[in-house]
């Protein structure tokens, strides 16, 4: 389906294995040639977090790469207007998250983030979400960037969701 030739598969094989992302986990032989190597994905080997930021609260999330949650914590956002000050609140919580992945020795590779929407993907920032004040035109995208040194990855919470539940 990729129209990748078997050396280049190999090549990339190798350099997941090298970082650790896959790892080799038993043989399986057919009825000729050698014996196939299978590979496994290793979910514990690096850790993301995940923020759901709504009208009222804030959740923030670590999770491994099978999305399974290791910690959560969630607060209130009631009565707080302005972007940067919801992100101020939120701060500490994803640096808190990074320190504790860290201390574990699984690096955090990016931060997704649910927001409402809707949203222009390629620049990164809110268009006009309905019913949520100061965040029009708001780059949510680089200023996270900027903020926390990960890479981002933002969508609109009514996708999130749909990702969600898939």
């Amino acid at each position: 389906m990729t129209r990748l030739t078997s050396g280049t598969i190999t090549n990339l094989t190798q350099e997941l294995l090298q970082t650790g992302l896959i790892r080799e986990s038993e043989t399986s032989s057919g009825s000729v040639g050698r014996k196939r190597v299978m590979l496994k994905l290793r979910t514990d080997r690096y850790m993301i977090i995940g923020l759901d930021i709504g009208r009222t609260s804030f959740e923030v999330v670590l999770a491994d790469l099978a999305g399974r949650i290791i910690k959560s914590v969630e607060g209130n956002t009631v009565g707080i207007g302005q972007p940067e000050k919801i992100l101020d609140l939120i701060a500490p919580h994803v640096r808190s998250m990074g320190r504790y992945a860290s201390s574990r020795g699984t690096p955090v590779i990016g931060l997704g983030v649910s927001i409402p929407g809707p949203m222009d993907r390629k620049s990164g920032q809110l268009l006009s979400p309905p019913n949520f004040p100061g965040w029009e035109s708001y780059p949510i995208t680089s200023t996270l960037e900027k903020k926390f040194g990960l890479r981002v990855f933002v969508e609109d919470d009514a996708r999130a969701s749909a990702l969600a539940e898939r």
